[in-house]
């Protein structure tokens, strides 16, 4: 039996940032995420390279512990690529970044989730759903960037593992 496709989600965001701000900031990853989007999950960044990144995160919920690890592949200037897997649906992401302005990029960010056979429990939330959370925790990010930006460029708290020519 064939499956059919996957739906496919979109979501897109403006930042009042030039795109290479926001590039720089979006990918430079931390366990200190989680508290900028208002999350709950614990974050480690296991390898950072110039190129890949491998984030793991766990979150304790009420069924039990969700956990995934994500791979993401950069592609400067503009762009990379996520892959989320683990105890929960799998995640394939797609980040575009374009320049509106001199001081203005849109995100786009394009997206596949997938259960995988043998995985007990798995459900995949409504699209509107999924589609509202992402909007939510991308309007954090979003306020915390451009305060960051605002401020003169600071930039947010690094990750303790240091970059690698990965």
């Amino acid at each position: 039996m064939t499956q059919w496709p996957p739906p496919l989600y979109e979501i897109r965001i403006e930042f009042r940032a030039p795109l290479s701000y926001v590039f720089d900031w979006l990918t430079d990853f931390s366990p200190e995420d989680p508290a900028l989007e208002k999350g709950t999950y614990q974050r480690k960044v296991i390898a950072r390279g110039r190129r890949r990144v491998v984030l793991e995160d766990l979150t304790d919920t009420k069924k039990g512990w969700e956990w995934y690890r994500s791979t993401i592949t950069l592609h400067p200037p503009n762009r990379w690529h996520a892959e989320l897997r683990g105890n929960v649906p799998d995640w394939n992401l797609d980040y575009r970044l374009t320049s509106l302005a001199p001081d203005r990029t849109l995100l786009t960010i394009r997206w596949h989730i997938r259960r995988r056979p043998g995985v007990p429990g798995q459900k995949i939330p409504p699209k509107e759903t999924t589609l509202r959370m992402m909007r939510g925790l991308w309007r954090h990010f979003s306020e915390a960037l451009e305060q960051d930006y605002r401020r003169g460029g600071a930039e947010r708290p690094r990750s303790s593992v240091p970059r690698a020519d990965a």
